[in-house]
């Protein structure tokens, strides 16, 4: 699916309830081809554990649309990735501050089950950095993240963070995808993507909107990937 200079927008399901998320996706199921990712947030993985949030979801879209299951992996890197490609997920993702160790072990179950690894970037110190060494070491994306905490506390989003993501851009180019989120507005995918951002992730933006296809097809369109008939 990733091709070369490909954009990609991505739907945090950041529900606590199944129900909501199923319906989100249901709404704007006729939107979800190769460019859309659905990503079964950290709320639902916690609160009906992966093999049922997963399942649930892969049932609403279909066996070919691409789902990130967020598992934000600190440790038993090969365990829990096992976990979220076993369950249907297509990508998994571990934090950047986690050891390397884990983080290896996490590719190794991506090798085994012909999935991804994003590594999560959020809270790191030196983003830039430690996107250099997440590439040697095989990461497949490298995820630039404002928290909803620092969105709240700091008023931070990813928008805010485009000099880094220009900056991680030039370390990942050829070598990973970058993927950038934190209260992201449809108004401002193509911004992001200028700056090197290849999946963007929008969450309350879709899902909290009174019209969450309409808010999705105002973010693809500023993508150009793809236009209302």
């Amino acid at each position: 699916m990733f091709g070369e200079n490909r954009k990609f927008l991505q739907i945090a399901l950041d529900y606590t309830d199944l129900g909501k998320a199923v319906s989100l996706v249901k709404q704007v199921s006729d939107l979800l081809g190769q460019s859309v990712i659905i990503e079964v947030g950290t709320p639902l993985v916690k609160s009906f554990g992966v093999y049922e949030s997963v399942s649930a979801i892969r049932e609403a879209v279909g066996k070919e649309a691409v789902i990130l299951v967020d598992m934000k992996t600190m440790d038993t890197g090969y365990l829990e990735a096992e976990l979220a490609f076993s369950s249907g997920g297509n990508i998994t993702t571990v934090l950047g501050v986690a050891d390397d160790e884990t983080i290896k072990e996490a590719l190794r179950a991506a090798s085994k089950y012909g999935g991804l690894v994003q590594v999560d970037l959020i809270n790191h110190p030196d983003p830039i950095r430690r996107a250099e060494q997440l590439v040697e070491m095989g990461a497949h994306i490298i995820g630039l993240h404002a928290g909803i905490d620092t969105q709240r506390g700091k008023k931070l989003r990813a928008i805010d963070l485009l000099d880094t993501i220009e900056g991680v851009k030039k370390k990942t180019v050829n070598k990973a995808l970058v993927s950038v989120a934190g209260g992201v507005k449809p108004s401002e995918t193509r911004i992001l993507a200028e700056k090197g951002a290849d999946i963007i992730v929008i969450g309350g933006a879709i899902t909290s909107s009174p019209s969450p296809r309409e808010s999705l097809l105002e973010a693809l369109r500023n993508l150009d990937i793809r236009r209302p008939k």
